[in-house]
């Protein structure tokens, strides 16, 4: 009996320990993740009013941020890039819509972001901005 509560405190203290570094690593990552920019949406409904962040991650990829301040169903978030193409890159289900973008679509190629109900495809909120 005595040797099987040495081995749990020992499991216990491992695994102390490997939450511990986990919680550093994730701590250390998120000082390297950069703003790229930060614009408010612009809503044509009035309930759309929200924010898009994009990111820069230490590892290189970029990421897309939409967060409304209430939530919507089915909303297509559409970007747009300096050539004039709309690109669907995802589906708001909620309040927050969070993406890495593809490897073909850098956020300083993108120039506008755009929510649309996926059923009736009327505009909910758009947002035109420049990332330098």
């Amino acid at each position: 009996m005595e040797r099987v509560k040495r081995i749990s405190r020992t499991l216990v203290y491992l695994l102390f320990i490997v939450v511990v570094v986990y919680l550093l690593s994730l701590r250390a990552e998120r000082g390297k993740t950069k703003v790229l920019g930060q614009w408010s949406l612009v809503p044509v409904v009035q309930e759309a009013a929200g924010q898009v962040v994009l990111k820069e991650r230490s590892d290189g990829s970029q990421v897309l941020v939409v967060k409304l301040k209430r939530a919507f169903p089915k909303t297509m978030v559409l970007v747009g890039t300096e050539e004039g193409i709309l690109r669907e890159i995802g589906e708001l289900e909620g309040a927050t819509f969070v993406t890495t973008l593809p490897k073909g679509l850098k956020a300083r190629k993108i120039t506008m972001v755009k929510l649309v109900n996926a059923r009736t495809g009327r505009v909910l909120a758009e947002v035109s901005f420049k990332v330098k």
